[in-house]
This record gives structure tokens, C-alpha cells and sequence, in this order.
């Protein structure tokens, strides 16, 4: 049975009392079982290529590890080639990478789509209130079916912290150096997730 319909059987209730809402990627099917390189992103903002941005490489990580805990039947490209591939990306010298570029790099590793994109320069203070979070973070992806050698899906997730409204979660009210970091990995997280329910979908309640 194909994974679509696997998945629409289980929208419709088999698991419990959750429902299925559909990816909004390729035609709202999805990623399924296709294989996937996830590229660690860029970040222009700082002149950070692909592999340089340290952001970037926690997003992809977190993006992997959401797909492998919350999709239905992922493939997530890993292993040496892949590295070595990687590599190449990182070191590319010739401008910007065009589709047929990732079509060639990502020759032998078996895959059929790539996911790839920037993060843009995060907010982390308020700008109304001194001493409060208002955090934002912001990533355009793509993914590329290197397969066909085109553009296949293009999006913005976002995520936010704070703002100066009281939450029972909130990591602290007062901005320091250590809060920054687990902040800026809060809203990395909530990036991976969102990339990640574009890409497979999800259950909700």
C-alpha cells in the first residue's frame, strides 16, 4: 500500500484520536520515503556558506532529528559519501549554486530531494522593553529534486520567544549571554519543526 494511503487511513483515526495534517510539500503527499540530504544552512547576513554557519548546522541537525522522531517512514541520507558531499558544498568557489549544480554534487548518493536555505539575522531583545526577551528567527528553505533538476518547494518558518507576555515556559524574563544560547536553540527547534511538518506533516490532537 503507498504511503499516502497509509497516511490517510491514519487520518482518519487508526491511531488513537489524532489527525493527520498533510505536508505542504509535493502536492501535499509529501517527502514519504523519498531519500533526503539535508544541507546545513547558510547564513548570509553573517557571509556563512553552507558548513560554515554554526546555526545553520544545529538547524539541519535538529531537522533530522525531528524527521526521524515524528515522520512515518523517513530516509535521511547519512554516511561518509554524504560527508564528503558536504564537504564539496562547503568549499564550492564558483558563485552561487545553481539546480544543476546540486543535481551534480549530489551524483551516487542516491537521492531524490535536497533541502537547503538561510537563516537570517535573529532578534533576541526587545526593542520596547529593556531587559525582556522578543525574540525572532527566521529561515527561507528550498527543497531541489535533484532527480528532475528543478525547484520543487519553497517556504518560511519562523520562530518566536518572549515578547514580553508572562508564559509558564519561559527559559527566564532577563537576557543574558547563557539565556541567549538556549533561546536561540529554542527557536532553532521550533524551526526544524516547522521545516519538518512542511516537508512529512504531522498529527495533531
Amino acid at each position: 500500500m503507498a504511503l499516502s494511503a497509509i497516511a490517510a487511513l491514519l487520518s482518519l483515526g487508526a491511531i488513537g484520536c489524532q489527525e493527520f495534517e498533510r505536508p505542504s510539500f509535493n502536492r501535499r503527499e509529501g517527502a514519504n520515503d523519498a531519500p533526503l540530504l539535508v544541507v546545513p544552512f547558510r547564513e548570509p547576513s553573517r557571509h556563512l556558506w553552507y558548513g560554515e554557519s554554526p546555526r545553520g548546522n544545529r538547524l539541519a541537525e535538529h531537522l533530522k532529528r525531528w524527521a526521524r522522531e515524528n515522520a512515518l517512514s523517513p530516509v535521511i541520507l547519512e554516511g561518509d559519501d554524504v560527508t564528503v558531499t558536504l564537504e564539496r558544498v562547503r568549499d564550492w568557489t564558483q558563485g552561487d549554486l545553481r539546480t544543476e549544480d546540486w543535481k551534480r554534487l549530489t551524483t551516487g548518493l542516491g537521492a531524490r530531494f535536497v533541502v537547503e536555505g538561510e537563516i537570517q539575522e535573529p532578534k533576541l531583545r526587545s526593542e520596547r522593553v529593556v531587559g525582556l526577551y522578543d525574540a525572532e528567527l527566521t529561515a527561507k528553505f528550498r527543497v531541489l529534486d535533484v532527480v528532475n533538476g528543478r525547484v520543487a518547494f519553497e517556504s518560511t518558518a519562523q520562530g518566536k520567544y518572549g515578547g514580553g507576555e508572562a508564559s509558564l515556559d519561559m527559559i527566564t524574563d532577563v537576557p543574558d549571554r547563557r539565556n541567549d544560547a538556549a533561546v536561540e536553540e529554542r527557536l532553532l527547534r521550533a524551526l526544524a519543526e516547522q521545516i519538518g511538518k512542511e516537508l512529512y506533516g504531522s498529527y495533531v490532537d
